[in-house]
């Protein structure tokens, strides 16, 4: 489904309350974002792959196909996959004081952990400097992050689009009418259930 028709369809429903009162592709891909934190939906496992080079310790992540920030809501593994029964598991940095020591002075060797560096975690910092090609494979929990233009992202799947369509008319009424709105209950109440059914 379009941006433009879950848009379209989430106005019409609301007796066109939203376009006057919100900018709604911005509002829908907040909805995007809210329905993809709710689960751990499997959809949103998302694998990318790059070769390392020698003496470069930072990667930028994937986006959702614009130059825009990356998609990569968190970080599930890295691998160094060499073959089908050759995978080193890197481990991750988890404090920033070690992750700020590696990003400044780091030795040179086969990586061995990982982190998102420190001011810029649109890039993947790997720890030590890598000292040769590797072939790497990173998985990660993928979430929308820039403008949507004119598609949901593909990773949601097209069933499940109209949740979209019920959590954008859940998000109109909470401005337009208020909390305590009746409508608004009505319509919250049915997105949280319809939610729930897709876990």
């Amino acid at each position: 489904m379009l941006v433009a028709d879950i848009i379209a369809m989430a106005d019409a429903r609301t007796e066109k309350r939203g376009g006057k009162a919100l900018n709604l592709t911005s509002e829908l891909l907040l909805v995007c974002q809210e329905f993809c934190s709710a689960q751990v939906w499997d959809w949103r496992l998302k694998t990318t792959s790059f070769n390392t080079t020698a003496t470069v310790p930072e990667y930028r992540l994937p986006t959702d196909g614009s130059s825009g920030p990356c998609e990569v809501d968190s970080i599930y593994s890295v691998q160094i996959v060499s073959s089908a029964t050759d995978i080193i598991g890197l481990d991750p940095i988890n404090e920033e004081a070690d992750q700020a020591r590696r990003q400044n002075v780091d030795a040179t060797d086969q990586p061995t952990n990982y982190f998102r560096k420190l001011g810029d975690p649109d890039k993947l910092r790997l720890s030590p400097v890598p000292d040769d090609t590797y072939p790497l494979v990173v998985t990660y929990w993928a979430i929308p992050t820039a403008n949507l233009g004119t598609t949901i992202p593909s990773y949601i799947p097209p069933k499940l689009h109209g949740i979209l369509v019920k959590g954008l008319e859940t998000t109109i009424l909470r401005y337009t009418l208020g909390v305590e709105n009746d409508k608004y209950q009505a319509t919250k109440a049915e997105y949280d259930a319809m939610t729930q059914k897709a876990w």
